[in-house]
């Protein structure tokens, strides 16, 4: 029995220990950061001063491609990395961009289009860096 009660108190000791680490190590964090929200001008010299990728399959370029295809298979992949970059990228703490609930897909994607169009210099760049361009000029946060 003295047994019991000595394991009892060695759990609630280290109960203890953890609650007290906890409370100083989250005494430390700032709830109150300021977080740099990126504008219009930021994403676009971020644009700029991003590299060509080489890997083929990363190019802003393919995307539009995939995108432009009229293969079901290519629509499908299409649809599903556009929303889920969009809805991934809305559960940030600071989002570069907004959309309101009622965006579709093809409005991400006629975007993306429109935003090629006038800005073949991106071509050659990361899909992801030139979506997130896109979607900020689309759709910015005011």
């Amino acid at each position: 029995m003295q047994s019991f009660f000595l394991e009892i108190f060695k759990l609630t000791f280290t109960a203890i220990i953890i609650l007290i680490l906890g409370f100083v190590f989250f005494s430390f964090i700032d709830d109150e950061e300021e977080y740099y929200l990126p504008d219009a001008d930021y994403i676009q010299l971020w644009l700029n001063e991003t590299e060509n990728v080489e890997e083929k399959g990363f190019k802003a370029e393919t995307l539009k491609e995939t995108c432009g295809s009229e293969h079901i298979a290519d629509k499908g992949w299409c649809t599903g990395y556009m929303l889920g970059f969009a809805e991934g990228h809305q559960v940030s703490r600071e989002p570069i961009f907004c959309l309101d609930g009622q965006f579709s897909s093809d409005q991400l994607g006629q975007s993306f289009k429109n935003f090629m169009e006038a800005n073949p210099q991106h071509w050659g760049k990361s899909r992801s860096v030139v979506l997130t361009g896109a979607l900020q000029k689309s759709f910015p946060c005011d």
